[in-house]
Parts: C-alpha cells; sequence; structure tokens
C-alpha cells in the first residue's frame, strides 16, 4: 500500500515493491472521476476544447502506463546490463505521469464557472508542457530499454537451448504486444452491410435536392484544380494535424492564416487525402464545405444551408448507398404536410447530423473559410459545431479553415490550432517556382535563364 500523496513518493514505493514491477503506479491512491458528458444550457466551445485537452492527454499516459507494464515484464525481471538505468529511468517517467494526473484530477473537479476563468491558451500550454516532459522522458527510456534489449538478445542466443517452449513463446508474445500498442489508436467505422431504403433512384434525387441543391463537389473539384501535385505535404505531415487525427476524444482542429495564404488549397489537399482513404476502406467519406460569400449564391454563407450540406453528406454511409432511416422519416413528414415547414432549421439539423453520427464510429467534418459565413449569423454555426461535439456518441473530428478574426478567435481560442506561416510553405513556393519556370522554359518565353 502506498502511503504518500507525493508522486515521487508514490514512484519510490512502488520502486521498492517486492515484485519489482511499476504497473500499480497506473492507480494512485486518489483515482480519477471519469470523463464527463458536459452538461448545461449552453457550453462553449472553450469548455469543450479544456476537456479535450486533458482528454486526449490522459488518453496518452494511458497508453504509455500500458507500454510500459509490457517493458517491465520484458526487460526487468532479471538484472544485466542497464536494468537498473532502466528502472530509475522509468520511475522517472511515472512520476511525470503522476503529476499530470493530478492536474487532470483537478481540472475535473473544478466547475464549469471555474474553467470558463482560466486562459485557454495557457491552460493548453500548460498541460502541453507536461506531455512534452513525458515524451523527453520516454526517449531517455527508450535509450536504456534498447540497450538492455541487445544484451538480453545477445544473452537469448546463447542459452536458446536452455529455454523452455513455454519461455520463448512467452518472450515473442511480449514483443508483439509491445510492437502492437505502440501503433497510434485508432477507430474505424464498423464495416456495415449495404442499407437498402427501397427507394427509386428518383426519389432518392428528390431527398438529396431537397435537403441541400448546393453543389458541393462541384466547389471541391473546383478549388482542386489549381493545386500543383505533391504540395500542402507539410500540412498533412504536422504534428498538430497527426495529433487531431490519431487522439480518441472528439475535437476541433483550427488551420489560421492570413487571406491569400493558401488556406483553401491546404484543406482542398486534406479532403483529397481522406476521399483516397475512403476509397482505400481505410476511413469513412469526409463531409465537407466551402464558405464564400456570393451575391449570385448567398446560402454559401448561410449557417442552416451549411449544416443541411452536411446532412445531405451524412445521409448515406456510402457514395451509392441507401438513405439513413432518420433522413427519410423527417423527409417523409414534411412531405405529408406538403413542405409547409419549409427546409430544416439550424436547431432541426444540428438534432439530425448528432443522430445520423450515431451509425458512425467517425465522423470527420471540414468547413472551409468560415470567416466568410454571414456575420449575423455566424454565431450559430459555432454553437450548432459546439452541439455536435457535446452530444455526439460517436468520435467526431472538425476542421475549420479562416482568416484570424477577432469573433473566430474568441470562439475558437484553446483549439488546437495551426497557423499558416512562411518558413512551413517554403517548400511548396520552390515547388511552385520550379514548375513556373520549367512550364516557362517548354513554352519558349524563356531564353538563356531570361524572360522573353
Amino acid at each position: 500500500m502506498l502511503k504518500s500523496d507525493n508522486p515521487k513518493n508514490w514512484a519510490q514505493q512502488t520502486e521498492d515493491h517486492p515484485t519489482g514491477r511499476l504497473w500499480s503506479l497506473s492507480k494512485p491512491p486518489s483515482q480519477l472521476p471519469e470523463v464527463r458528458k458536459l452538461t448545461g444550457p449552453k457550453v462553449s466551445i472553450q469548455d469543450v476544447q479544456q476537456y479535450a485537452v486533458v482528454a486526449e492527454g490522459l488518453e496518452v499516459v494511458a497508453k504509455v502506463v500500458a507500454q510500459y507494464n509490457i517493458i517491465e515484464r520484458l526487460y526487468l525481471r532479471r538484472t544485466g546490463e542497464g536494468t537498473t538505468e532502466l528502472k530509475s529511468s522509468i520511475v522517472d517517467l511515472y512520476t511525470l505521469i503522476l503529476e499530470f494526473r493530478i492536474r487532470a484530477q483537478n481540472f475535473y473537479s473544478k466547475n464549469t464557472v471555474e474553467r470558463a476563468f482560466q486562459n485557454v491558451f495557457d491552460f493548453r500550454n500548460r498541460f502541453r508542457k507536461h506531455l512534452d516532459d513525458i515524451a523527453k522522458q520516454q526517449i531517455q527510456v527508450k535509450k536504456y530499454a534498447e540497450l538492455v534489449d541487445t544484451q538480453q538478445r545477445k544473452n537469448l542466443e546463447e542459452g536458446l537451448e536452455t529455454l523452455t517452449l513455454e519461455e520463448k513463446d512467452n518472450f515473442d508474445r511480449l514483443r508483439m504486444a509491445l510492437k502492437d500498442i505502440q501503433r497510434p489508436i485508432s477507430r474505424m467505422e464498423r464495416q456495415l452491410q449495404y442499407i437498402h431504403d427501397n427507394l427509386e433512384s428518383t426519389q432518392r434525387e428528390k431527398i438529396f435536392y431537397w435537403l441541400s441543391p448546393i453543389p458541393y463537389t462541384q466547389h471541391h473539384v473546383q478549388s482542386k484544380r489549381d493545386i500543383l501535385d505533391g504540395t500542402g505535404q507539410w500540412f498533412l505531415d504536422d504534428d498538430r494535424m497527426i495529433q487531431w487525427r490519431s487522439s480518441s476524444p472528439s475535437s476541433i482542429l483550427w488551420l489560421r492564416g492570413i487571406a491569400g495564404s493558401g488556406k483553401s488549397k491546404l484543406i482542398t489537399t486534406f479532403i483529397e487525402q481522406q476521399v483516397a482513404e475512403f476509397q482505400d476502406l481505410k476511413n469513412p467519406m469526409p463531409c465537407y464545405f466551402y464558405c464564400a460569400r456570393n451575391v449570385t449564391e448567398p446560402e454559401l454563407a448561410n449557417p442552416a444551408a451549411i449544416l443541411r450540406s452536411l446532412i445531405r453528406q451524412l445521409s448515406c454511409l456510402q457514395t451509392d448507398g441507401g438513405i439513413l432511416d432518420p433522413v427519410r422519416k423527417v423527409y417523409e413528414a414534411r412531405q405529408r404536410d406538403g413542405f409547409a415547414a419549409g427546409p430544416l432549421t439550424i436547431t432541426e439539423s444540428t438534432a439530425l447530423i448528432i443522430e445520423l453520427i450515431q451509425s458512425r464510429q467517425l465522423t470527420t467534418i471540414v468547413v472551409d473559410t468560415l470567416d466568410e459565413c454571414d456575420q449575423l449569423l455566424k454565431d450559430e454555426l459555432f454553437d450548432a459545431l459546439t452541439e455536435i461535439l457535446q452530444s455526439s456518441n460517436g468520435l467526431v473530428k472538425i476542421l475549420i479553415s479562416s482568416r484570424n478574426e477577432r469573433d473566430i478567435i474568441s470562439e475558437l481560442n484553446g483549439c488546437l490550432n495551426l497557423e499558416i506561416e512562411a518558413k512551413k510553405d517554403q517548400a511548396d513556393i520552390l515547388h511552385f517556382m520550379n514548375y513556373e519556370v520549367d512550364n516557362l522554359i517548354q513554352k519558349k518565353r524563356l531564353a538563356s535563364g531570361c524572360p522573353s
């Protein structure tokens, strides 16, 4: 039984445990409460994101503890070269994990009002620093683990004849378990059978058009035309993008930058990647919307129209599949009244999106150039996104791009964000310049290195 509430003391007492294992550190004296679902009349995106930050951190440390439980069983059952250093470095790692859990417990013990007065940016940075410290200590542990692994492999080869088949099998199974647990945590949509809605194709088209006549695919194709092959990879490979995609809690990633910085091109590149993964059966199809202020198409800036377009895309699990029951029932109810109630409202659309998400384990929503959304109605879109994040049972990932406008900063402050900077897309700029030069040479508009 551990007697101290000090993390370092917990670690030291566990180190001296008769079994020599550190696994009990994953259960300190004060158990953390489970992540609670946000409640109340209205919860801000800020509050949702604070929960997401802590939940992501808890996911990371839970995975680390499980991983090092296996490492202990692999490398610390016997003493040898490097085992003392490995054991000490794992103790230090668990100390950092316990400190993180204490911070998380303190966060969950506060009420919504107390959390609202926290600076979200500082809040995220404090938790991020703890996770960075944990990651750095893992590098140190890995160094000693590799040393011990090399020595144990040598000993294993030398004493192979003396090992029983059971011992060999246990060693191999532990190594496989360690390899599996080091893979990123991911959730994939269940392989559902093709859904038949017993609707004629013309009737299905009517439902789609009633939901939203906006040609969202056409907008994507138009945006894709000007993208140079091989550009935008830095965005897909960025640590924050990978963190956002691989973490289990529902969350928002905000891509921000000045006008003309290439946000839409990066968003299109991401959508293309998601579509390719859908075709390879790796991920569900994303749903997306390109906002725009256009006098001929005012619906492109209207939150209600944006949400209805997302419903249209979520209404089928497969591009050529049947329409899901919740959508069909809403349409038939409206049809019986001669569509007197008009199109779906924001409240109705939000509720329907949440219901449709229940059919999926992962839903990716992309909203490009959100700053183009109607200024007077933008808050309604933020409220809808908050409700979707808060109330959906499935995993929801929302990617938003916008300029750094004051109202958007206020709403998304604290969200995981990625700002476009010259140093990040330097390779894309160089690639574009080389392409243009080659193009000019081919068209004989460049001679001897000089423009003609």
